[in-house]
């Protein structure tokens, strides 16, 4: 059966933005299957900069207020994070005071009935929210650069609550109250909650780094699928402008960012559990196929490569996601322009559709000056990288990855800077064969830069062509290097057979026995006097008395 577009009513979110860091890292059990649900989430890894990652959530196992799950995390995208971002200032800041507006928009904002039940049903989702507790040890990018070209990063280590119900009407709440829910309130009631201050740093840390989440489509499918959704949109967004045909993960990183996933070792055991995990996006079209192939590095458990292939409801959510913003009314100032009109958001970056830091409501990014006419084939880079930085960055690459950079400036025309950042980011050997298999690829790709960004950060398969070329090359420079080998070993041997007075043309001495001399032994020469000495030479009898 085909999954079907659940439409949204008109006062809700269409697209939400959502930060990639905090969004990759577990929070919300999107399961209904209660022997799936963690007691605790418990995140360790490794960023793209190198850093440690190190997350912890605990969600409240009151039954009165339980973790949170499903609906909780709709709340999070359709209410909560929306009003967040139309709180944002000009200058990116984020107040701590969030009003959600009152008790039947917040309803009507996440498409639930106006109703006393659903009311205590939405504090109850809030609830839930605030009362678990995150422990955090991450390094979140500035957006600015050192005097050695390198990216600057602020370190966020605490313990804290993404957030508190601050009030309800008039009505300050204890943290009793919310989680027994033994208070009165009215449906006009307004509702304010109070981001900590670890979460609004996080948030505007993260002003840089969005994603645009279909809303319609995510809520239209199973929760289990939501998770692939929201995690992988980057990817999708990318896959798609780039006209690749298809994206790869590992299924080592995927269960690690979907904590309600038990990871297997088995290919028929993955293949199922991946299977159920895109069953709704297979249903809808969202994707054409999947593959899966076992993959085993030294010293390294077993893992599988997944490869999706993009569907045609792929391409419709992201041109829906497009036309929303296009619509959006633009601002009467000149400072201001839509997203649609923005180099911003024209060359938004291929792993994540990035928005800027302006407030939510317009989709508006301020531009201080012209933007700059990049080549539409490459990434805009953030406007902290300054001119005198980009002057410099060659300066920080050893030889070989000058080279590289040289030609992903030349050959495919990508930007100085997003061709530094991909040869800092990425091992010089992995960029050079993405570099190399391009020519492999066919002539059909028209976006050269594009695609070869694409390719090195999301790690495409290479083709099979330039892998059978690629091991043809292994065994003739294996056969060459053997052969220069035995021609010096060879050289060598002339040179020590011809400087010794002991042996003869071919190195070898007539000697006796050593134990009994009576007999002649044909002895490869050491050509070492000390040991040679020890040797007595053969004598052909005399035969005439």
């Amino acid at each position: 059966m085909s999954v079907e577009l659940i439409p949204l009513k008109p006062e809700q979110h269409k697209v939400t933005f959502v930060p990639k860091t905090t969004t990759d890292l577990p929070f919300f059990n999107l399961t209904y299957r209660r022997k799936d649900i963690p007691k605790s989430v418990k995140f360790e890894g490794v960023d793209q900069a190198g850093h440690p990652i190190s997350w912890q959530v605990y969600h409240n196992t009151n039954d009165e207020v339980g973790h949170a799950g499903v609906e909780a995390h709709e709340v999070w995208y359709m209410l909560i994070k929306p009003a967040i971002d139309a709180s944002r200032k000009e200058n990116g800041s984020i107040p701590q005071i969030i009003p959600l507006g009152g008790m039947r928009h917040c309803l009507r904002m996440v498409g639930w009935s106006v109703g006393g039940h659903q009311a205590r049903e939405l504090i109850k989702c809030l609830t839930q929210i605030a009362f678990a507790g995150c422990v955090a040890d991450l390094w979140f990018p500035t957006g600015e650069i050192d005097d050695e070209g390198k990216e600057k990063f602020l370190q966020i280590k605490a313990r804290f609550s993404r957030m508190s119900v601050y009030a309800i009407g008039e009505q300050h709440l204890t943290e009793d109250e919310l989680k027994n829910q033994k208070f009165e309130f009215d449906l006009e009631d307004q509702v304010y909650i109070r981001l900590d201050p670890i979460e609004v740093q996080m948030q505007q840390l993260q002003a840089q780094q969005h994603r645009l989440i279909d809303n319609e489509y995510m809520f239209s499918v199973k929760p289990i699928a939501r998770r692939w959704y929201e995690l992988l949109a980057g990817k999708i967004y990318g896959t798609l402008k780039y006209k690749a045909p298809f994206f790869e993960i590992r299924y080592s990183w995927y269960v690690k960012h979907h904590h309600t996933l038990k990871r297997f070792n088995n290919l028929k055991r993955v293949t199922a559990q991946m299977n159920r995990v895109v069953h709704d996006h297979l249903q809808s079209g969202f994707l054409k196929k999947v593959e899966y192939r076992k993959v085993k590095e030294p010293d390294q458990e077993l893992d599988f490569s997944i490869r999706y292939f993009v569907g045609v409801s792929a391409k419709a959510s992201i041109d829906r996601v497009q036309s929303h913003i296009a619509n959006r009314k633009k601002l009467k100032s000149n400072d201001y322009v839509s997203v649609k009109e923005s180099e911003f958001a024209k060359f938004a970056p291929t792993s994540d559709v990035s928005t800027p830091t302006a407030t939510n409501p317009h989709l508006e990014v301020k531009v201080v000056k012209e933007t700059p006419n990049f080549d539409a084939r490459a990434n805009l880079e953030s406007s902290a990288r300054t001119e005198t930085a980009l002057t410099t960055l060659v300066t920080h690459l050893v030889g070989e990855q000058r080279v590289l950079l040289n030609q992903m400036t030349s050959d495919f025309t990508i930007t100085e800077s997003k061709a530094y950042s991909l040869l800092k980011k990425f091992p010089t050997n992995h960029v050079d064969l993405q570099i190399q298999a391009f020519e492999w690829r066919g002539d059909d790709i028209k976006n050269k830069a594009g695609f070869l960004i694409n390719a090195i950060e999301q790690n495409y398969g290479l083709p099979d062509s330039f892998q059978n070329h690629l091991r043809d090359l292994d065994l003739e420079n294996r056969r060459a290097r053997k052969k220069a080998e035995d021609d010096d070993r060879r050289r060598k041997d002339e040179i020590r057979i011809a400087s010794c007075q002991l042996c003869n043309e071919n190195g070898r001495r007539n000697i006796k026995h050593p134990e009994d001399g009576n007999y002649r032994v044909v002895h490869p020469c050491s050509h070492d006097p000390e040991i040679e000495a020890k040797l007595e030479d053969w004598q052909e009898p005399n035969l005439i008395s």
